[in-house]
């Protein structure tokens, strides 16, 4: 597996959904990607919770806004050597006046273990292409 991080990240109040998701995808993931350290980058956006999309009876959605996260960043390295190296970058210096200005909060994780979410369906791994889905029970912070 190599290493592995994964990073939650907040938007700032008052910067749309918008331009936190243009900023995402069109900034943030491009300047990881071409740092060239990377072996995988997965980013995602949250959409935001409305009762008609997820209505889940007794599960609580409402989350104070400090433990809400609108989007990931999963990186993928060769080795921990090479995690190390790249969260110790100039560049990622340079990149943290502008992820300022869109994220009051990044939250980066260590993942030591990666398993399908499904644990007793059917195998995920078996069938053709990535597992669409997977849950991180084994991680550490950075």
């Amino acid at each position: 597996m190599g290493a592995r991080s994964l990073i939650f990240l907040r938007r700032r109040e008052g910067v749309s959904a918008v331009r936190f998701r243009r900023f995402i995808d069109q900034e943030l993931a491009p300047t990881l990607a071409n740092t060239g350290t990377l072996q995988e980058l997965r980013t995602q956006n949250f959409m935001g919770w409305k009762k008609g999309l997820w209505d889940a009876p007794n599960v609580a959605h409402d989350n104070a806004p400090a433990d809400q996260f609108h989007a990931s960043a999963l990186l993928s390295f060769a080795d921990e050597a090479a995690e190390k190296a790249f969260f110790s970058q100039l560049l990622l210096a340079s990149l943290s006046p502008r992820l300022t200005l869109f994220c009051p909060a990044a939250h980066a994780y260590q993942l030591t273990e990666a398993i399908p979410f499904v644990e007793h369906g059917p195998n995920l791994t078996a069938r053709e292409g990535p597992p669409t889905s997977f849950h991180y029970p084994n991680c550490s912070p950075l």
